[in-house]
């Protein structure tokens, strides 16, 4: 568990709490040992009633109590300024205290700022009467006192710096966490992923492994190795991380992302190997209930039946994706593919034109509303203007797009544009000198145009560099007797 006290038995859960007020305090008093993260441990926990550490809790709540009753005592000026310097010190960091409810975290820098100002008024209230004292006793003991605070100042102040250096990046201040608490898994972990995204992969996985070591139940340790050995293709370990990570996350489901996140990645790995789909597929289905929290999960899930000839069950499952994610350009393309397979073709259309809405850009969108407008249009001269728009702003995206010249030169075929027919072709034969089907259609051309000449030099290449292509045996034998034929005139 990320927080350990949760799991304690009254009474030591509550003691265990009541001594984070002594480490909140310490870090005010002594601020040169904090940490991003105080999770898994790193806070000492209290498991019996003879624990010195109660000792600690004890003394700093009757410095606190004592502090209050004096502030109470009387209603002159120092009793107001110890009132108001405790209220800001103890009221904002009560709710944070995990006294009355748990909060998700053990300590935190961020809970002691307000708190920070009130110490600091007791602080300065403090060395005022100090100062105060020390004039009516010595001037050499004054000048000390005013050497101390002079001293206290400037290295706090230095600390501060230090400290912002510290939380200038997130490599910055995870290299200080584990230099100051090395049995921190989460702080090697978080340096681990920065050591990740800049492909010092050795480094990483040597954090993970510690990280893993030193908080056995941090399930994002081992989630992170995983995605790590994913990255380097070791299937094997990163199965390991994957499953190791859902066991333990399993035990903590309030974190249905992450979990979500890890099937997905697992079932992305086991599915890498396609005789494992099966496997995969039960491993999805044994997880699609986070799939609400992680919506890749449902986007996988009907992949993979697809590819089980499962389609028709993958329908309601790409649904349910589109609708947990309707923005998502990915949940609703693989939505329109799944009506494609299902011959479903004008509701494919309707989903594809709802994700170009969303990313008007995407080549694959592009393609499959384009080629569907054209399969479906039956000469109607609307939807064959549109397929020719998202055919040419597709190939303002990727020029070099073979199917889609070849599509595009089929339109203009039937919109009876014959010289943006050849233009096409040629185009398509310039990047891909051995297309055979686009010298074809060249030689079709050629043909019902009577330049048989030119097309008995066409369909005489493709018998060449395909000489089981049967279609151009037929054209070339009636290219012969149309030659023939008019040699005879």
């Amino acid at each position: 568990m990320s927080i350990p006290a949760r799991d304690l038995d009254t009474p030591y859960r509550q003691l265990s709490w009541l001594y984070l007020t002594f480490s909140n305090s310490w870090l005010l008093i002594n601020p040169f040992n904090l940490c991003a993260d105080w999770r898994f441990g790193a806070v000492p926990l209290i498991n019996s009633l003879t624990d010195p550490l109660n000792l600690l809790t004890l003394l700093v709540l009757g410095c606190l109590t004592g502090l209050a009753a004096w502030s109470l005592s009387g209603c002159g000026e120092r009793h107001r300024t110890v009132a108001i310097s405790l209220s800001l010190l103890v009221l904002p960091y009560l709710p944070a205290s995990n006294l009355f409810f748990p909060v998700g975290f053990v300590v935190a820098e961020r809970v002691l700022y307000i708190p920070s100002m009130g110490f600091c008024m007791l602080v300065g209230f403090g060395a005022w009467q100090l100062v105060q004292k020390t004039h009516q006793i010595s001037k050499f003991l004054q000048r000390c006192m005013h050497f101390s605070l002079a001293l206290l100042l400037v290295t706090y102040s230095l600390k501060t710096v230090t400290r912002n250096l510290d939380w200038e990046s997130g490599m910055t201040i995870y290299t200080s966490g584990v230099k100051l608490n090395p049995a921190s898994g989460v702080m090697q972990s978080n340096l681990g992923i920065e050591y990740a995204m800049r492909n010092q992969y050795d480094m990483s996985e040597k954090l993970y492994r510690a990280s893993m070591e030193a908080a056995p139940d941090y399930a994002r340790a081992f989630f992170n190795f995983g995605k790590l050995m994913k990255i380097q293709d070791q299937h094997d370990s990163a199965e390991w991380g994957f499953r190791r990570a859902i066991a333990l996350g399993e035990s903590d489901r309030g974190n249905g992302k992450q979990l979500g996140e890890a099937y997905y990645h697992l079932v992305d790995t086991v599915s890498a190997n396609p005789r494992r789909l099966g496997e995969a597929l039960e491993i999805c289905e044994s997880g699609i209930e986070f799939a609400d929290s992680f919506g890749q999960l449902y986007i996988t899930y009907s992949n993979l039946l697809v590819l089980v000839n499962r389609t028709e069950d993958a329908l309601p499952v790409t649904k349910m994706a589109a609708r947990s994610n309707p923005r998502s350009p990915a949940a609703l393309y693989n939505l329109g593919l799944v009506h494609m397979k299902l011959n479903q073709l004008p509701e494919a259309a309707v989903v594809f034109r709802r994700a170009l809405s969303l990313q008007e850009h995407s080549v694959q969108v592009l393609y499959n509303l384009a080629s569907i407008l054209q399969v479906t249009a039956n000469g109607r001269q609307e939807t064959l203007q549109e397929a020719l728009e998202l055919w040419m702003k597709l190939l303002s995206t990727e020029p070099y797009h073979t199917e889609a010249l070849v599509n595009l030169a089929s339109l203009y075929y039937e919109l009876n544009d014959i010289p943006k027919t050849r233009n096409t072709l040629l185009q398509i034969l310039q990047q891909s000198p051995n297309h055979t089907d686009s010298h074809y259609r060249l030689g079709v051309l050629d043909y019902m145009q009577g330049n048989y000449k030119q097309a008995r030099e066409t369909f005489s290449k493709i018998s060449l560099m395909q000489p089981g292509y049967r279609r151009t045996q037929a054209y070339l034998e009636k290219t012969e007797r149309e030659l023939l034929h008019q040699r005879t005139l």
